[in-house]
C-alpha cells in the first residue's frame, strides 16, 4: 500500500492525525481491490466473485461506509451540532496539522482541555 498519496489526497485519512497514527479513515476498507496486474479485464470477475462467494466482505464495506458517512456531510437542521459532520472532522484535522508543525502549540501537561 502507497498510504502517503493517500493521506496527501484524502481527507481525514489514516495517518495524517499528529501522534495518533491509528486514527483516521482507512481508505483500503472502503474499496474492492482490483489486481493491478490484470487491470481493467479483471473488474467484472473480481465483482461477480465479491457478489457470489464474499457477501461478508460487501456488509463489511458498506458498514465501514455507513461508519464514516456523515464525515462527508455538512450538518443541517435543529441538530446541526449534534453529530459529527464535515466541519467538525475538518477542524480536528486542521488541530493536528498546526501540532505537528507548531509541537509547542502543545498545551502545558499538566493543564486539561476538557470542558
Amino acid at each position: 500500500r502507497n498510504m502517503a498519496s493517500t493521506r496527501v489526497v484524502y481527507p481525514f485519512a489514516k495517518g495524517i492525525f499528529h501522534d495518533m497514527p491509528d486514527m483516521g479513515i482507512d481508505y483500503q476498507n472502503l474499496v474492492v481491490g482490483i489486481d493491478g496486474n490484470c487491470g481493467v479485464q479483471c473488474i467484472f470477475p473480481t465483482l461477480e466473485d465479491m457478489l457470489l462467494n464474499q457477501q461478508n466482505r460487501i456488509a463489511e464495506i458498506q458498514e465501514e461506509i455507513e461508519r464514516v458517512a456523515s464525515l462527508f456531510a455538512y450538518g443541517m437542521g435543529n441538530n446541526t451540532f449534534q453529530y459529527v459532520d464535515t466541519l467538525a472532522a475538518a477542524l480536528v484535522q486542521i488541530r493536528h496539522h498546526i501540532l505537528t508543525m507548531f509541537p509547542s502549540a502543545l498545551p502545558p501537561q499538566n493543564m486539561t482541555t476538557e470542558m
